[in-house]
């Protein structure tokens, strides 16, 4: 959509005003962009969260398209060469873009760095991509129930489901590991059957 295309020149211009001229802008997909600093002396860990910062500051500032305010929330991964796999371009990409899924895990206006702690989780994470079909027909994903209640009278007036894994080698794993997984495998569909089984299951004894 043109209203889509005006945001996201905008957010280029924004970021470019906050970059030096040989520094260099591309857009990706999925409303990403990647930015490859021209080479400075000693760039460390502080200097780039505060640039990370800064690129944030500059593009969560309200928008105006198409008569309308928009505002945005911006996550961002970085990578430094010297810690990135691999002294190559698409080494120090990859490794920002796992550092920016990292970020995005953890909610709007997140920074986070490469790291080969963040590497194993995402490995983790891949594996279990693969491992979540035959646990939905096992059994292993489960709704667990978190009790509401209401202040006034102390009394339970709902419940929130809740998906837990009860995985063989890793321990009970929470939505955060769950729905990733789900998404990925492309079985949301069959997620929402297991989970609404367990809930209706729970009702029926309640009521008994």
């Amino acid at each position: 959509p043109l209203e889509y295309d005006s945001l996201m020149r905008q957010m280029a211009e924004r970021l470019a005003a906050v970059l030096r001229n040989r520094d260099r802008i591309a857009w990706l997909d999925n409303g990403r962009f990647a930015i490859i600093l021209h080479p400075t002396p000693r760039p460390d860990l502080e200097s780039m969260i505060q640039l990370s910062g800064r690129l944030q500051k500059a593009v969560e500032a309200p928008f105006s398209v198409a008569a309308q305010t928009i505002t945005a929330t911006v996550h961002v991964g970085f990578a430094l060469m010297h810690r990135a796999p691999e002294m190559t371009g698409a080494s120090l990409l990859a490794s920002a873009e796992l550092a920016a899924e990292e970020a995005k895990r953890f909610g709007p206006s997140a920074i986070r760095a490469y790291s080969i702690e963040i590497q194993k989780a995402a490995k983790a994470r891949s594996e279990l991509v693969s491992e979540i079909a035959p646990a939905l027909d096992r059994g292993e994903i489960q709704a667990q129930f978190q009790p509401q209640i209401n202040t006034d009278t102390g009394d339970v007036s709902g419940v929130q489901a809740l998906p837990r894994w009860i995985h063989a080698d890793r321990g009970t794993l929470n939505e955060t590991d769950i729905l990733p997984a789900v998404e990925a495998a492309g079985l949301q569909n069959r997620f929402a059957e297991v989970i609404l089984f367990d809930c209706f299951a729970a009702i029926q004894k309640w009521r008994k």
